[in-house]
């Protein structure tokens, strides 16, 4: 989405949201091939190594086993 939209919340949001492209878009890679895979995949790592992973603080729910008489 970053490389898409260029980091535009304003025209991310319908998107995401309602589900519609905000009237006069225009995609902001000027580029002669646009997005290519090789483009794609340095934005993505850019994002990844910006990324800092947290451990969950909820535990994990323990569910109870469901057995065939208890659903009747």
């Amino acid at each position: 989405m970053e490389v898409v939209f260029g980091g535009k919340v304003e025209h991310l949001r319908p998107f995401l949201l309602e589900e519609r492209i905000v009237d006069g878009w225009v995609p902001w890679n000027k580029k002669r091939y646009g997005i290519t895979m090789g483009a794609f995949n340095v934005a993505s790592f850019k994002i990844a190594l910006r990324t800092r992973k947290v451990a969950p603080t909820a535990p994990a729910a323990a569910a109870a086993p469901i057995s065939p008489v208890d659903a009747k």
